[in-house]
């Protein structure tokens, strides 16, 4: 196991409790989403999208917070530039093209019925990519 994956299982197995919240942009400031973090005290942020994720990095560098040894940045979509921008992205890879076309034969199949359709779960598959923008929580 890579030291970065024992470092994920270590900060699984302190059970820490986790401490949640909503943060964004809000009005023009571009940089909401990481100073609202930061005045939170999380130590991770788990992002909408991996350009989101990157600018929080970014603004965390210039705060002079270190990624992932203070805060771990987490991303979704693993985009091309996230394994250029520094530290590497960590990510959620998602099925996009699958996930659209899904969604519009369901969208198809529902007019065609006339009905509404019964709610029903649809699991697609995902990927978490590893990277070196997260590792375990310090310690408090």
């Amino acid at each position: 196991m890579d030291p970065q994956c024992r470092g994920h299982q270590a900060g699984r197995d302190q059970a820490r409790p986790v401490r949640q919240a909503r943060v964004g942009r809000r009005g023009p400031r571009r940089h909401a989403a990481a100073d609202g973090a930061l005045r939170t005290d999380v130590t991770a942020v788990v992002a909408h999208n991996d350009l989101l994720a990157i600018g929080v990095i970014r603004r965390l560098a210039q705060r002079g917070v270190r990624v992932p040894a203070d805060v771990s940045v987490i991303g979704f979509d693993d985009i091309f530039a996230a394994d250029f921008v520094h530290p590497s992205l960590t990510t959620l890879a998602g099925p996009g093209s699958h996930a659209g076309r899904l969604a519009v034969e369901l969208l198809i199949e529902q007019f065609a019925a006339r009905s509404p359709r019964e709610n029903e779960a649809i699991r697609l598959p995902t990927e978490l990519v590893l990277r070196e923008s997260s590792g375990p929580a310090q310690q408090v």
